[in-house]
């Protein structure tokens, strides 16, 4: 039987209730410096202290050898006198980490489509300044830092490592067949779809993908998976398809609600009569969710079960979706430009 438990409250205050030693790994994706309703900040250097008051209470929580893998990018904005500043977000987040006793293992650059980026940004208006300097460069990545706590890897039996070896789809490539997941794992370039506010029902989601790398790659079954920022609940979404245990904290009252949504199906009870081994035996898995200090909920603890082969499913899915979305902006595209054959056409 997993859990999965959902702190309503502020990171500074539920990280310290949390049992010391618990969390094997922690994925997170923290607020951007005022570039969301969410994140205002005063400057940026208060921004950098509270990331630094909630990066300072991870090592408590964190078994040693747990990993962090934290996901963040530059900001581009214009400040008090006018002047374009980019923040190294980053950068200066890993400094603080190094200086809590993370230690760097991999630097990751997540790759996102060209074509799903707010276009108009380095389009409409390059095209109405296409000067030396005042061009306005888009932004198709972002960082995930992939460090680890402390010196020295876990102890982890070889018979453990064999029960978590990742397998993916067998692949003929130039006459060989390879493993399509390791394949794709190999690289420090994750090219993955971005999770658009439509469909998130948040403003800066990232996609299941990201969590599901991360997790599946530097944690074991059954270990606690932790998100500080859970904002839409993804990272426990990936946890319970990856069968991990997962907690999250989130302080938006709007987006908590939001995660009851995600993470709990109508139909939950199909299974409430077989025991967790018979369960087990058919690739289906129990999973307590509770939602811990939400009052404003009526119901605060689910079971849910899942399947493992509903991982494969899930990613399928969302793959086949986005490729729809693209088909119909580009039949879109040529119907405009059939209809409208002198109309100044606009990047996608």
């Amino acid at each position: 039987m997993l859990f999965h438990n959902i702190y309503y409250g502020n990171s500074l205050e539920v990280l310290k209730q949390i049992e010391e030693n618990s969390v094997h790994l922690v994925v997170t994706s923290p607020p951007y410096y005022n570039a969301r309703e969410y994140s205002k900040y005063e400057t940026y250097k208060k921004y950098l202290d509270f990331m630094d008051s909630i990066i300072g209470l991870l090592p408590r929580v964190l078994v040693h050898g747990g990993y962090f893998c934290l996901n963040s990018t530059t900001i581009n904005e214009r400040d008090k006198k006018n002047n374009r500043v980019t923040y190294p977000i980053p950068f200066d987040l890993l400094t603080i980490c190094q200086k809590h006793g993370f230690e760097l293992i991999w630097d990751v650059i997540w790759l996102k489509p060209k074509y799903t980026q707010a276009l108009w940004r380095s389009s409409d208006f390059n095209y109405r300044k296409p000067y030396p300097f005042e061009l306005y460069l888009n932004c198709f990545h972002e960082y995930i830092w992939i460090m680890r706590f402390g010196s020295k890897k876990r102890d982890i039996y070889d018979s453990v490592l064999e029960e978590n070896k990742i397998i993916g789809k067998q692949v003929e490539i130039k006459g060989k067949v390879k493993d399509e997941k390791i394949l794709r794992y190999s690289y420090r370039e994750w090219e993955m779809e971005v999770a658009t506010p439509r469909e998130e029902k948040h403003s800066a989601a990232y996609p299941l993908s990201l969590p599901v790398y991360c997790i599946e790659q530097f944690s074991l079954k059954n270990d606690t998976v932790l998100d500080p920022f859970l904002g839409s609940g993804t990272t426990t979404r990936a946890a319970m398809l990856l069968g991990r245990n997962s907690i999250g904290i989130e302080l938006n009252e709007g987006y908590f609600k939001l995660i009851k949504t995600k993470l709990i199906p109508e139909q939950r009870d199909i299974y409430q009569f077989n025991t967790d081994e018979d369960l087990e035996k058919k690739g289906i898995f129990k999973n307590i969710v509770q939602f811990i200090n939400a009052d404003f909920l009526k119901e605060t603890k689910f079971e849910v079960y899942i399947n493992k082969e509903l991982i494969d499913v899930e990613l399928k899915r969302k793959k086949i979706e986005k490729k729809e979305k693209r088909v119909d902006i580009v039949k879109e595209k040529t119907k405009q430009k059939t209809l409208f054959p002198n109309k100044k056409e606009k990047l996608l």
